[in-house]
């Protein structure tokens, strides 16, 4: 924390800007290390839980991935050559591994009755920490505010729960093989998928919450009582009792982790589609009253009839950029032919031009 109020303040520009958090994050990741001590983490380590956060990281790209198709694609913001690279590895991976290693060490310290409201308030502190400050000094009105909770803060503590349920249950390794590949993605792919807000939002919000489940329901009774989940039963282990330990897991899992975080899934649907409906009827109402919009006739014979209805359908969808999209089709000006321009086509058809 005090690394991110530091950087807030001194805010170094250019080459420093790199080099300072880099040797911040880096003495935090290695005091972290030094604190914890290589046996605990060698404890700690759960292969498993790791495989499966690596997994769930994979579909949460993949998702994203398949959403870009349907939207569009853009270019990386960061630099490619080797020096560059270089940079942005230290960097990267001294916030990653200092983020994940002290993230491990606190969750661990909580106790055992109060598990539930450590990794709350851990992975709401994580969520502050991994947003820059500026973001938000520039929350000015309802509009900037509802499309920065909907698409940055809910969604990346969506993914700050489930980073610190995994560091529980399998220490630094498996939240750093969750948070670390989708950085690392985003980091180093010169490609990158450029979906609308509320559709990021959600793939984020959706892939946490089936990480979360997937992980409770392949946890083992031994990592759920090393994690202090559950009790170490006091009699001879035996079929029955695994049965027993397993049933007393599923009746005792942390349900209102759970539910925490569908209430976030719910809150990110909510507020991007109520968010996207407002942003549609504002714009709808601001090109009604100013006539500010394209005459749709898309073939130019001066009347909006079958032959326009059928070209606009055929770029319905189409992004700026995209194979096939129309300028003509995008009556709004936005680079998207969606529902506003499918509005105002409906407006005008059956009209001749003026």
């Amino acid at each position: 924390m005090a690394v991110y109020v530091l950087l807030s303040v001194i805010r170094p520009a250019g080459l420093m800007a790199y080099i300072i958090p880099s040797a911040l994050w880096s003495f935090v990741a290695l005091t972290t290390l030094y604190v914890c001590g290589l046996e605990k983490l060698r404890q700690w380590f759960n292969k498993k839980l790791a495989i499966i956060a690596l997994l769930v990281a994979v579909f949460q790209i993949v998702a994203l991935i398949l959403s870009g198709l349907f939207t569009s694609f853009g270019k990386s913001p960061y630099l490619f050559t080797p020096m560059a690279i270089a940079i942005n590895t230290v960097y990267f991976l001294s916030a990653l591994l200092a983020m994940e290693l002290s993230r491990a060490y606190l969750v661990k310290l909580c106790p055992g009755n109060k598990l539930i409201m450590g990794i709350g308030l851990l992975a709401l502190l994580y969520t502050f920490i991994t947003i820059p400050v500026l973001r938000f000094t520039e929350l000015s009105n309802v509009q900037t505010s509802a499309s920065f909770i909907g698409s940055e803060f809910l969604p990346t503590l969506a993914e700050s729960l489930l980073a610190t349920y995994l560091a529980m249950l399998g220490g630094p390794t498996a939240s750093i093989a969750y948070l670390g590949t989708m950085q690392g993605f985003e980091w180093f792919s010169p490609i990158l998928p450029n979906p609308t807000w509320t559709i990021k939002a959600l793939v984020s919000a959706i892939s946490a919450t089936i990480g979360f489940l997937a992980v409770n329901q392949t946890v083992t009774p031994a990592t759920l009582i090393r994690a202090r989940t559950l009790q170490k039963p006091t009699y001879k282990k035996n079929e029955k009792e695994a049965e027993e330990i397993n049933r007393r897991y599923h009746r005792q899992h942390p349900r209102k982790l759970t539910a925490l975080i569908l209430v976030t899934f719910m809150a990110v649907a909510i507020i991007g589609t109520a968010y996207s409906i407002w942003q549609q009827n504002a714009r709808i109402t601001v090109a009604v009253t100013t006539g500010k919009w394209a005459f749709p006739d898309l073939d130019g014979d001066g009347y909006v009839g079958p032959i326009d209805l059928n070209m606009f359908a055929a770029v319905y969808g189409r992004h700026k950029g995209q194979t096939g999209y129309n300028p003509l089709a995008d009556l709004d000006g936005d680079g998207y032919i969606g529902p506003i321009d499918l509005n105002i086509f409906a407006a005008n058809y059956g009209k001749h031009a003026t």
